[in-house]
């Protein structure tokens, strides 16, 4: 089985270049398959992490805050290895788990399905609501 693409060459000739295609190796199939059998869910580790983080520095700058957030993630995030991967790592601590960022919006999520202390904490403090607030205030200022 193989592909081909045109090509322009040197002399702007169309040439035909041929690419074969490679069988998937089994390891690639199992794992291709294991990632679309499992359903996807929320992972809130990341999320936990980083407000444990921001509480345990309120006051400091912002900067810092971020940076202190950031090296939370990355000393104590677990890295999901699965059996078979070479390139391992995804930002989520689960398979087909999304990662939430509580510090940016806490879209997709609700009261009743995130846990209560990354909920109390980041509403109304995500930088995705400040930044609609002040567009908000700034519109309802020129009506």
């Amino acid at each position: 089985m193989g592909l081909e693409l045109p090509h322009l060459g040197g002399d702007d000739a169309v040439t035909v270049l041929s690419y074969e295609t490679l069988p998937v190796p089994d390891r690639i199939v199992r794992l291709r398959r294991e990632l679309f059998a499992t359903e996807t869910t929320w992972c809130f580790e990341r999320a936990r992490l980083v407000t444990k983080s921001y509480q345990a520095t309120e006051g400091e700058p912002t900067v810092l805050r971020r940076a202190r957030a950031l090296a939370k993630v990355f000393d104590e995030m677990p890295i999901l290895i699965r059996s078979g991967e070479l390139i391992v790592g995804q930002r989520a601590g689960v398979l087909a788990g999304r990662a939430v960022y509580p510090e940016y919006r806490l879209s997709g999520l609700t009261e009743a399905t995130t846990p209560p202390e990354i909920w109390n904490y980041w509403r109304g403090r995500t930088i995705g609501g400040h930044t609609t607030g002040q567009a908000c205030a700034a519109a309802s200022r020129r009506a």
